[in-house]
């Protein structure tokens, strides 16, 4: 029998380490296991990952990790140094989006919190060159070499086309010691409900021929994404 939600517990002494390319929803997710867990979920934000400082081991006391693995945008060695680990001793969710929408979401965040001025065709240029080169690298460490069963990788596009079945799938994954409530999951998802996302067309310095130059870029890390059918991503260019 399932506990009842007002006195449910996560498990203690397991932590899931979502490793995700920034704007692929992590936040939403993170929320939806807030709720579900009644706000007794303990989860820390780690951008990047120091060896000294923050040590694996101290990273375990929270159920929830979030690092975007930023250590990539580094030269080697350092981007080995910074870099987040892969371990099979740990369990990891791997969340990320279209490569081209998940860098014009994060460009408009950079323009506002870094930049702090309004968007421009110049700074998105610049900008999205070396945005799509961290992808393409976080792309080809995390997803072409997985390390099944530890991790589970999640696309934006397939939590869009079935949010409760993905959540559902994530707690289980997250925590395979308890049974999850199916009913909690889906009025969790009803209660804060997965939002349409931008379409490329929308895009206010739309431009196919710079596009096509960040697919380019991408090589085998965007055929990678196109032809695993399981993520439902696609570069169909208007």
């Amino acid at each position: 029998m399932v506990s009842s939600p007002s006195k449910f517990n996560p498990p203690e002494n397991q932590t899931l380490f979502c490793v995700t390319i920034p704007r692929s929803g992590h936040h939403l997710l993170e929320k939806w296991m807030d709720v579900y867990f009644d706000g007794q979920l303990s989860h820390v934000g780690h951008s990047r990952y120091e060896r000294l400082k923050n040590p694996i081991r101290k990273l375990k006391n929270h159920h929830l990790v979030l690092n975007h693995d930023f250590g990539l945008r580094k030269p080697w060695p350092e981007s080995w140094y910074y870099a987040f680990p892969k371990r099979t001793d740990l369990r990891y969710l791997i969340q990320f989006r279209n490569p081209l929408l998940s860098t014009i979401s994060d460009y408009y965040l950079y323009a506002e919190r870094t930049l702090q001025r309004s968007p421009n065709q110049k700074d998105w240029e610049s900008f999205g060159l070396k945005a799509i080169l961290y992808r393409k690298k976080f792309i080809e460490k995390w997803l072409f070499n997985p390390l099944l069963p530890h991790q589970k990788n999640l696309s934006f596009e397939t939590v869009a086309l079935d949010p409760a079945g993905n959540l559902f799938d994530i707690l289980h994954f997250a925590f395979p010691s308890i049974e999850i409530d199916k009913e909690k999951v889906e009025q969790t998802v009803r209660d804060f409900p997965f939002r349409p996302f931008r379409k490329l067309r929308d895009f206010e310095f739309y431009d196919s021929v710079y596009f096509r130059k960040l697919i380019k870029q991408l090589g085998r890390a965007g055929e990678f994404l196109i032809s695993t059918q399981e993520f439902n991503i696609d570069f169909d260019l208007p």
